[in-house]
C-alpha cells in the first residue's frame, strides 16, 4: 500500500501549500473540465497545488521519449491567483487544444514540458509526459504543412501544435498513436504511482 501523500512529499522535501484549496474551488474546476478528478489527485491538489519544489524532483518516463527517460518537476499547478501557477488557466486557456482532450496539466518542467493527468475515458488517472516541442515530428512540419495545404487548409493562423493536430485529423491512417498523443509518453498508470516514482535528483 502506498504511503500517505504527506509522507511521500516530505521524503522529497516538499512542504504543503501555505493555504489549502477549498472544496468549492475543486468542485468548480471539476465542473469546468466536465469530469471528476481522480480521488488521490483531488487530495493532492488540496494540499500541494501551486507548490514549487525547492530542489529538483525527477520521475521516470516509461516509454521511449526524445527527451530521455527522466522528467523533471519544477512546479505543480494549483488553484491559484498567480496566473503562471493556476491550473484553471493552464487547462482552459494556455494548453486548451494542445494537450489531449481527456487530460489536464498538473506539473511543468523548466523547459515548458508538462506532466498531464487523464481525467476521463481510457486514460483516467493515468499520467503522461507531454513534449511541448513535438520532437516526434522530427523536422516534418514543413512536409505536414504542404500536405495540409494540398487539401485546401488555410494555415495562416496555425501554430505548430494546431498544425500537427490538424494533420493527425486529416491523415488518421498515418498516425502511430491516438489523436493528440503523438508527443505524449507514458509515465505511470495512476497518480498514486506517479507520486511514488518521484525522487530527488542526485546529479
Amino acid at each position: 500500500m502506498a504511503p500517505p501523500i504527506d509522507e511521500m512529499m516530505s521524503r522529497l522535501g516538499v512542504a504543503p501549500a501555505l493555504t489549502g484549496t477549498n472544496a468549492d474551488g475543486v468542485a468548480a474546476f471539476e465542473r469546468d473540465v466536465e469530469a471528476p478528478l481522480p480521488a488521490v489527485y483531488r487530495t493532492f491538489l488540496n494540499r500541494y497545488g501551486g507548490v514549487r519544489p525547492a530542489g529538483q524532483i525527477e520521475y521516470p518516463i516509461r516509454e521511449p521519449c526524445p527527451w530521455g527517460q527522466r522528467g523533471i518537476v519544477s512546479r505543480f499547478f494549483g488553484l491559484s491567483d498567480d496566473p503562471d501557477m493556476d491550473i484553471r488557466r493552464a487547462t482552459l486557456e494556455t494548453y486548451a487544444g494542445r494537450i489531449p482532450d481527456e487530460t489536464i496539466p498538473i506539473a511543468e518542467d523548466p523547459g515548458g514540458n508538462l506532466v498531464v493527468l487523464g481525467v476521463e475515458g481510457m486514460v483516467k488517472d493515468r499520467v503522461f509526459f507531454w513534449d511541448h516541442e513535438h520532437r516526434e515530428a522530427g523536422g516534418r512540419l514543413n512536409e505536414m504543412a504542404a500536405e495540409l495545404t494540398e487539401t485546401g487548409e488555410d494555415l495562416r493562423r496555425y501554430d505548430a501544435h494546431r498544425l500537427i493536430r490538424r494533420w493527425e485529423e486529416r491523415f488518421p491512417e498515418r498516425r502511430s498513436k491516438p489523436l493528440g498523443y503523438g508527443n505524449v509518453y507514458t509515465v505511470a498508470e495512476s497518480f498514486a504511482a506517479f507520486l511514488s516514482s518521484l525522487v530527488v535528483a542526485t546529479d
